[in-house]
């Protein structure tokens, strides 16, 4: 009896969410849905986020100097990226060795139409790094895919099937 009172109450917890993101989200402007999405999910569900992820994406953290070979399959991406990618190994040096940088499938991924599931992200990085690090890694990356990305990682992680 105690495990269906218990998973009922997280039943209860995950509408409460859904019901006070759809009640905020009808007095905002739409282009304000995504931001509020984003600070829900990092308020309701700190475990998602590593520590100075949370710093690093709203530009609050300062990496230190970045002192980080890149692999061969990186040297023809614009400097903006590179930069940016440093800036996030830099920071996060645990995040090279799960990424498996190195590894020639990440070609592939720069040339994807979407990047932004965890289906789409190299085999060799899949189980090794959280959805938030996986959105670093694509504004990084792939600045072009960010605003999906940033839109499933809400759409998922308060359980909604769009910000609408």
């Amino acid at each position: 009896e105690q495990k269906g009172i218990s998973h009922k109450i997280r039943l209860l917890c995950k509408q409460l969410i859904i019901r006070v993101f759809e009640y905020v989200v009808f007095s905002l402007f739409k282009d304000d849905r995504l931001m509020f999405g984003l600070h829900l999910v990092h308020c309701m569900f700190p475990k998602k986020f590593g520590l100075e992820e949370w710093e690093l994406f709203c530009g609050e953290a300062v990496p230190l100097e970045a002192n980080v070979s890149l692999p061969k399959w990186m040297q023809d991406l614009p400097v903006s990226k590179k930069t940016r990618f440093k800036n996030l190994l830099s920071m996060f040096p645990k995040l090279v060795k799960d990424l498996n940088i190195e590894n020639s499938e990440w070609l592939s991924f720069m040339k994807l139409p979407r990047c932004e599931t965890a289906e789409d992200f190299p085999k060799s990085a899949k189980g090794s790094i959280s959805a938030f690090q996986r959105l670093l890694v694509i504004r990084c990356l792939r600045p072009d895919r960010y605003v999906e990305a940033m839109n499933s990682f809400v759409c998922i992680s308060i359980g909604r099937n769009s910000l609408a």
